[in-house]
């Protein structure tokens, strides 16, 4: 039996531009069937002024002010699609304990697009949507197709593909099996 295809919107580093932020929801939802939407931190607030009908998940980022205090959860885990999830601002607060774990870390806050394999696992940033450019990296977000593997699938804010890597969930581990297009960033998933 064919696994349900499930799509998801990857996003993070919104810096209050909700105008961004709402495009690349509708270019999304133009693009595929979008049944969720993970935000990753600055401003995650900013998800309260988008219409969305599906099911919103966000980590708070480094600019909020309960980022530090510890009265907000800056992790995030939870099983999805049959795969172990984690999200979070700063690749810098995955715990020690879960570093290398057979999980796919979904991560912001250094502007930069990537996707690489650590340990068992897989770790991807969407980039930002700050700005059409903010250090060095055009505006990117990431459609995250879970079926039988995984696609991460990259759009520049255009709405314009430009990459995908293709994630296969083994037994023991994630495994980066493929990259194709011409990714933005993503320069370690060059090298696998």
């Amino acid at each position: 039996m064919e696994k349900q295809k499930l799509n998801v919107l990857v996003i993070s580093d919104s810096h209050g531009n909700i105008n961004f932020l709402h495009d690349i929801v509708e270019k999304a939802q133009e693009i595929a069937e979008i049944s969720q939407i993970w935000h990753l931190g600055d401003e995650y607030e900013d998800m309260d002024y988008i219409d969305f009908d599906g099911i919103v998940k966000r980590v708070p980022g480094t600019r909020h002010p309960d980022y530090y205090s510890g009265a907000l959860d800056k992790f995030l885990s939870f099983p999805f699609a049959e795969n172990e999830i984690s999200l979070v601002h700063s690749p810098y607060d995955v715990p020690k304990k879960l570093a290398g774990a057979k999980r796919l870390f979904f991560y912001g806050h250094l502007h930069k697009p990537d996707v690489f394999k650590s340990g068992n696992g897989i770790l991807i940033s969407p980039g930002h949507i700050k700005y059409s450019f903010d250090r060095g990296y055009e505006a990117t977000f990431l459609i995250v197709e879970f079926c039988q593997n995984i696609i991460v699938k990259q759009y520049a804010y255009s709405g314009e593909f430009k990459a995908q890597a293709i994630i296969e969930n083994r037994e023991k581990s994630y495994e980066l099996s493929e990259v194709s297009g011409n990714p933005i960033g993503w320069e370690k998933a060059k090298r696998f």
